[in-house]
């Protein structure tokens, strides 16, 4: 464990730390929408920006669209924040809170809600700008605007990639 413990402080210390650059803005592609849409049968297509506010926190927002082409399609506008409590030379831990509005349409339905999610994940950046974040969350339907759902809650991976600058 001493051992384990020393290689990883050298590591810190000899490694650039990749976030003490200037890098305030990252935009990026939610790829579970893209497989999701694609599972399904139809498309899908999630993007996001979050804003570094200081080195523990960052803000941001994200639209993802999932549709069969026929009648049925889901969309969610959420503004997020990242807490980032250590980071190190080969990435962050986070944990990841939004709010926001989903609506899900479909032969039967036509549910509109106030939603929340939280997400835990790891953000790789690498030396030109390339972010990898892998993770998972959660959704929770807060408040049904119109409409009703059997299943309020819902799961998801996140499979993010996206470029910091």
């Amino acid at each position: 464990m001493k051992r384990f413990l020393l290689i990883f402080i050298l590591i810190n210390l000899i490694l650039p730390d990749i976030f003490s650059q200037d890098r305030k803005h990252t935009v990026y592609i939610d790829n579970f929408a893209v497989f999701n849409g694609v599972y399904s049968g139809g498309a899908g297509l999630g993007i996001g920006y979050d804003y570094s506010i200081n080195r523990f926190f960052s803000a941001g927002g994200y639209i993802s669209y999932l549709t069969d082409f026929k009648k049925n399609f889901t969309y969610n506008f959420i503004a997020n924040g990242k807490y980032f409590p250590v980071r190190t030379a080969i990435g962050a831990p986070y944990v990841d809170l939004g709010l926001g509005y989903r609506r899900r349409k479909s032969e039967e339905d036509d549910i509109h809600s106030l939603t929340g999610l939280g997400s835990i994940g790891f953000r790789f950046i690498f030396g030109n700008g390339l972010v990898l974040d892998p993770g998972f969350g959660v959704r929770y339907n807060i408040i049904p605007l119109a409409g009703s759902e059997n299943f309020n809650l819902g799961f998801s991976i996140k499979t993010i990639a996206g470029w910091t600058f």
